[in-house]
């Protein structure tokens, strides 16, 4: 009769988790706004997620594809599996706490000074892991930092020593970042006061659903020079056309191996350059064929460029004729976690650390990696703040 009890028990749990978890993370794939369930569901749906990377690891290697949220079977699959994990583990889990219970009844009055420390160094070490975490993933990520650098470039117009770039990185709208702390990310970008800002890539995430709402954010972008922006992979991946009809909408330029002169009076076509720079834009490494030779086509040698790029690793692999003083990228995110004593284990980028964040000397130009706004692979930051920038360019 037992065991029969604990069938039906793990039959359970294997049937809850499965629905609960395919439920919870096709919802938040697909549901996008701000009520009040959505916003409780979001921190669930960062539990779900971490919980399904196991099994999902593990369906990707018999059904490769691209990406999750393209395969709602191996999503199915992948909650099956961990529904069945858990029908197996919980049952087993809950006759071992009741054991130990019945021990621990029947050893009362005779607990040793040396378990009663062993039990507490266990529970407490149980509760700070439990509490870094809660951290990790639901306060960590919204804890926004700016970061600011001085920018030297040689031949700068006088009239432009002092001028101030905002950047704004990887906002990867999608399950992971509610849209209401992305419009208040905006708002904090605009509250710098900066000349212009800049976007470099990955503003939607998971699903082409987050396509508009993750770009049209982005109207609310103010500089008294304007804005400008180029792609990132996962923008490609969820609907490049689509991007670039929304970008054409909300009337920010888009610098897809192209160029704009920049100076006091704003972005201007590249062809007078009296008293101004060139701010060039490329397109994404992973997914297209960046080309900052075509990029500035026509841009006179003697004039000062600063490069968009979201992949910092375009830095190592693009033609080094052209000048460029600074590059700007974002993509790898600082690696989101940083572990004490270890570093960062994962970075996107052929390079490891190197350009995980920060003020890089590249082999050609100095790069300024962003570690960004928003989060991909893992819904959590450790140690690894978001951030945007504002760099300040000096006469050298």
């Amino acid at each position: 009769m037992r065991k029969w009890n604990s069938w039906l028990i793990g039959t359970g749990v294997v049937v809850l988790v499965t629905v609960v978890s395919w439920g919870g993370l096709t919802w938040g794939n697909e549901l996008w706004g701000d009520s009040p369930v959505q916003a409780l569901g979001m921190p669930l749906y960062r539990i779900l997620y971490l919980a399904e990377l196991a099994p999902e690891a593990f369906l990707q290697k018999l059904m490769p594809s691209e990406r999750l949220h393209d395969r709602p079977l191996r999503l199915a699959l992948a909650c099956l599996m961990l529904g069945i994990g858990a029908g197996a583990v919980l049952p087993w889990l809950v006759r071992g706490h009741l054991r130990r219970r019945a021990q621990a009844v029947e050893a009362a009055g005779r607990v040793t000074r040396r378990r009663f420390i062993g039990e507490s160094l266990a529970a407490t070490a149980l509760a700070s892991s439990a509490g870094m975490a809660a951290y990790a993933v639901l306060f960590a990520p919204q804890r926004l930092q700016v970061r600011r650098y001085d920018a030297p470039i040689r031949d700068l117009p006088q009239d432009l020593d002092g001028l101030k770039i905002a950047q704004l990185s990887d906002t990867h709208y999608g399950p992971f970042m509610p849209l209401r702390y992305l419009e208040h990310v905006v708002a904090e970008v605009n509250a710098l006061n900066a000349d212009l800002i800049v976007c470099t890539g990955d503003y939607a995430h998971k699903t082409p659903l987050a396509v508009r709402p993750g770009i049209e954010l982005l109207r609310g972008l103010k500089a008294p020079l304007g804005v400008a922006a180029v792609l990132g992979n996962h923008d490609y991946w969820e609907g490049v056309n689509a991007c670039r009809k929304v970008f054409n909408e909300i009337d920010i330029p888009l610098l897809e191996n192209a160029s704009l002169s920049l100076g006091r009076a704003g972005l201007g076509a590249p062809h007078d350059f009296k008293d101004r720079i060139c701010l060039a834009g490329v397109v994404d490494l992973w997914t297209d064929e960046p080309d900052v030779a075509k990029a500035k086509a026509g841009v006179p040698e003697n004039v000062p460029t600063i490069l968009l790029s979201h992949n910092p690793d375009y830095a190592e692999v693009a033609t080094p004729g052209p000048r460029v003083d600074l590059m700007l990228s974002g993509h790898t995110h600082g690696g989101q976690v940083r572990i004490p004593g270890w570093g960062t284990p994962i970075v996107p980028s052929r390079y490891g650390q190197k350009y995980s964040g920060g003020w890089v000397d590249g082999p050609h130009w100095p790069v300024i990696v962003s570690r960004g706004v928003g989060m991909a692979v893992l819904p959590l930051r450790f140690r690894v703040p978001p951030e945007v920038c504002v760099i300040t360019l000096k006469k050298a």
